[in-house]
């Protein structure tokens, strides 16, 4: 089993070292964690040997990480076994249905820690604004995150029942939740836009 976990501008360069310096055969799994590089890119180097594709995030560092995997028909129960044992090391896996929904997982699950990092990024800048120190802003806007996230995955509640039990009527955080569930303007539609363009590169990059 080969993990190659390198930048994808090289991987001609790195595939064609494991074709010529490595016993490449249909024993041999091959797992890319390469953004953008299709499957049918490293088959064009290596030939027949069984490919797994995976696309974990950032998170995995902490392993807290999402991953997407597909692989060729070459692969084996075997392979997909020992590719479980591996990725749930890292946090949580799931088998995509076919490649090109990588490209969508790329730009919301890929992408996704930066979207979270960016909210984080703004409550504080926002708590600054209103008077607090950056410590102090720090800490109010990383325990939000934090405490929220574990309430989202500890909980049975599904994440728009707690927004509701937290939304109290005519309460502030309704009076908040005004602007970001706008139609037009709000979250859902920016969050949708942010994806469709980075979907959209990673499409143009998967395709060059």
């Amino acid at each position: 089993l080969i993990i190659v976990a390198t930048k994808p501008n090289i991987y001609e360069e790195i595939f064609n070292g494991l074709k010529n310096n490595l016993i490449i055969n249909d024993q041999t799994l091959i797992i890319s964690i390469l953004a953008g590089i299709k499957i049918s890119k490293i088959e064009a180097i290596l030939g027949p040997s069984p490919i797994i594709r995976a696309m974990p995030n950032i998170a995995a560092s902490v392993l807290e990480g999402m991953t997407a995997l597909i692989g060729n028909k070459k692969i084996t129960q075997k392979d997909i076994l020992n590719v479980d044992l591996i990725f749930e090391l890292i946090g949580e896996k799931i088998w995509l249905e076919n490649e090109s929904q990588m490209d969508s997982f790329t730009a919301i699950s890929g992408s996704g820690p930066a979207y979270f990092f960016f909210f984080t990024e703004c409550l504080k800048n926002i708590a600054i604004e209103e008077g607090f120190t950056e410590d102090v802003s720090s800490k109010i806007s990383q325990q939000i995150i934090i405490g929220s996230g574990k309430l989202v995955k500890d909980s049975d509640i599904s994440p728009k029942e707690l927004r509701e039990n937290v939304t109290s009527p005519n309460g502030t955080t309704e009076a908040g939740l005004k602007i970001l569930i706008d139609t037009e303007t709000g979250l859902l539609n920016k969050l949708r836009q942010t994806i469709t363009e980075a979907k959209k590169r990673s499409i143009e990059i998967s395709n060059n």
